[in-house]
């Protein structure tokens, strides 16, 4: 495989793939207790608060959501109505419980996770990464964690 970037001309390639991260937030959606962050090209962040404790994310390189499925959730699993907080910063959004607090970057969709005495319990590294090759579409996502 070869970067998309190194593509100009008319060579044939066996396949060629582009690396896709998330760009400035320009949007955000809320509803209830969803909130989604979309970017400038496309790639988007879902969060949902599920309870105090409990928080989903799903991304998209696209804009467009696979099908909602979870292992981790039971079929008769209903989201816990919960109180929420939100604030803003210059460079990042907050989504606040009584126990969490969730800080999405502005910049990138970075996540960083705190308790509520602010002790660190995760966070990216480096933004999320989807790789789609031409033949193959969607091969791989990455998210890594400090």
């Amino acid at each position: 495989m070869i970067r998309y970037e190194k593509t100009e001309g008319f060579d044939r390639f066996d396949d060629v793939f582009r690396d896709r991260l998330p760009e400035k937030v320009v949007n955000v959606e809320v509803d209830q207790q969803s909130f989604l962050f979309s970017c400038e090209n496309k790639a988007a962040l879902k969060v949902v608060v599920y309870n105090e404790k409990i928080v989903r994310f799903r991304y998209t390189y696209n804009g467009q959501f696979e099908r909602d499925f979870s292992y981790v959730l039971a079929e008769d699993f209903q989201i816990e109505p919960t109180k929420i907080e939100t604030q803003e910063t210059s460079s990042e959004y907050a989504i606040i419980t009584n126990a969490i607090q969730v800080f999405v970057s502005k910049s990138d969709l970075r996540v960083k996770i705190l308790d509520k005495d602010n002790h660190l319990i995760l966070e990216d590294a480096k933004p999320y990464r989807a790789r789609t090759t031409i033949h193959k579409g969607l091969i791989e996502i990455n998210i890594t964690k400090k």
